[in-house]
């Protein structure tokens, strides 16, 4: 990481301490979201977030997208706070030269998982991000916990193997579940999901924070509240 990139991260620990953040997928049910409000508190956003109808700018936004990202790029609030999670400087790419010049690069350990307990932002420095397949999990929620936020809501974040918010198929689907992707691979992928979201709420426990799951599908089994009753 380049220091300019720790200075920014080494400045945000613990500076949002007690306060809630609200991290947005791209899943479905984020287009039943009640998208004012949330406009009003701390969120997340990741990855093709920007282009859910009615979205307004998160204040964090985070992607780990290899081949997306060109694509993400131009779509990106330009207010936000903008982070890279990945296992390589991406600014050193030609084809990224001068448009990351104001995001935050975040290492990412090749070998190091959510799903099996490593989980940053408790008492350890912040120089990788664990690996699970969701950007949620590889940047947002991570970075949340390093900068102190407590609770962390999920908002979006099906996990159902249905379309993404930003498709117009999403909107008569709903949470039909119609990928056209391998199915060995999307079951993988789902499980090892639902074991990032199992671990990262139990070790968020003993800490003493708190993990909540807003999505009406509950599919990371982790416990749930009503975004309408959190807001």
């Amino acid at each position: 990481m380049k220091r300019a990139d720790h200075a920014v991260i080494d400045s945000l620990k613990g500076k949002y301490q007690g306060k809630r953040l609200f991290i947005l997928g791209t899943g479905p049910s984020l287009l039943e979201a009640d998208l004012g409000a949330l406009a009003s508190e701390y969120t997340f956003g990741v990855n093709f977030v920007m282009e859910v109808p009615g979205m307004f700018e998160p204040t964090f936004f985070g992607s780990s997208e290899q081949l997306g990202l060109i694509e993400i790029l131009p779509a990106v609030a330009p207010s936000s706070l903008k982070f890279i999670a990945h296992t390589y400087d991406l600014t050193t790419f030609r084809t990224y030269k001068g448009q990351l010049d104001d995001w935050t690069w975040v290492y990412t350990h090749p070998s190091r998982y959510v799903e099996s307990g490593d989980l940053a932002g408790f008492d350890d420095d912040l120089d990788w991000v664990g690996q699970s397949y969701s950007t949620v999990f590889t940047c947002a929620l991570q970075l949340g916990i390093w900068m102190g936020f407590d609770p962390i809501y999920l908002v979006g974040c099906d996990n159902s193997g249905s379309h993404h918010a930003y498709d117009e198929e999403a909107v008569r689907a709903k949470y039909d579940v119609k990928s056209t992707v391998d199915v060995t691979k999307q079951e993988q992928r789902t499980q090892s999901l639902v074991r990032s979201a199992s671990a990262a709420k139990q070790i968020m426990g003993e800490h003493g924070r708190s993990l909540w799951d807003t999505s009406p599908v509950g599919g990371l089994h982790i416990p749930r509240k009503q975004l309408s009753e959190v807001l």
